[in-house]
């Protein structure tokens, strides 16, 4: 069931109120401030962009439209611009991550840069899990068809301490399903 309308207007108007009260500035408003300032302020626009020779943005698939517009107007036409990210991890859409950010990245930067040229490159090597995770792992993110396609190769790196011998025994994977969370956490705890 849902809150009425009005419930959560007044909550929110007292929220606001509260930080302006105490001069603070939650995540949001950092955000929502710098984005205007550099939509309306083309001195300020111009002084961010020439002080940014290049701009790197990890977890990218995490990024709301707002961050992404705001990583545009940061970049200016001779910045360098490398985004990091993984759109099989995208956990922040309940905050207003949009992973089509990094599905369509590469035509967004091309249109966005004057038809510079976007070069994609895989991390397909994984340093943390046994051959039998990646592959009952890459089988169950494969049946996402919006995302963009990787290989999981796990690495033939040796790792530090334990990692190598759990590594090692490349242990079959279970597979579970339980009803409630509370029976994953009893049966993940036995």
């Amino acid at each position: 069931k849902s809150l009425p309308r009005e419930s959560v207007l007044k909550v929110l108007q007292a929220y606001e109120r509260e930080l302006m009260s105490r001069r603070l500035i939650d995540y949001a408003g950092m955000v929502g401030i710098c984005l205007h300032a550099l939509r309306t302020d083309a001195n300020f626009r111009l002084q961010m962009q020439t002080r940014i020779a290049h701009l790197l943005v990890d977890e990218f698939q995490d990024t709301s439209r707002a961050q992404e517009e705001m990583m545009r107007l940061l970049v200016g036409p001779l910045s360098g611009l490398t985004v990091v990210g993984d759109n099989d991890q995208t956990i922040f859409t309940f905050n207003g991550s949009d992973v089509s950010n990094i599905l369509e990245f590469s035509k967004r930067n091309t249109q966005a840069r004057n038809g510079l040229k976007t070069t994609i490159i895989p991390l397909e090597e994984n340093f943390r899990c046994t051959a039998r995770i990646l592959s009952v792992a890459g089988r169950i993110v494969a049946i996402n068809k919006h995302r963009l396609k990787k290989k999981l190769i796990p690495s033939s790196a040796t790792l530090p301490g334990r990692r190598e011998e759990y590594r090692a025994r490349n242990a079959p994977v279970l597979l579970i399903s339980t009803d409630t969370t509370q029976d994953a956490l009893n049966f993940a705890t036995q």
